[in-house]
């Protein structure tokens, strides 16, 4: 994936992000398609902002950080943007320190919300 980008470390918590343009997509469509797959992935809504084009889901019960017995729910931020007649849908995700995540699901799961604007 040519836009994703990793910040952080293990032990001071890392931000997943990346982006990429989907053609011939209005604002409104991509943005209800994210919304609906998120919600039947299991995804919560934190907030959504359709004219904004932003939504935050909550992924509850993600895992726990080491020595932890809690389990840590993580933040999805989705943002949306008007290019033209196409929309450039961006995502980004952190994680706490010492909670373990492979750069794999990472981009599996930030593409599929970006293939859910496609209608993928």
């Amino acid at each position: 994936m040519a836009n994703y980008k990793q910040e952080g470390s293990f032990m001071s918590g890392r931000t997943f992000s990346t982006w990429d343009v989907v053609p011939g997509v209005s604002l409104s469509t991509a943005f209800k398609r994210i919304y609906t797959e998120g919600v039947k992935s299991g995804l919560k809504v934190s907030s959504s902002d359709e004219k904004m084009g932003s939504i935050v889901f909550e992924q509850a019960n993600a895992g726990t950080t080491f020595g932890a017995q809690n389990m840590v729910s993580l933040p999805w931020n989705v943002f949306i943007e008007p290019e033209g007649k196409n929309v450039k849908v961006s995502v980004t995700k952190t994680t706490p320190a010492s909670l373990s995540s492979t750069k794999e699901f990472q981009i599996k799961s930030m593409c599929a919300v970006i293939d859910a604007a496609r209608n993928k």
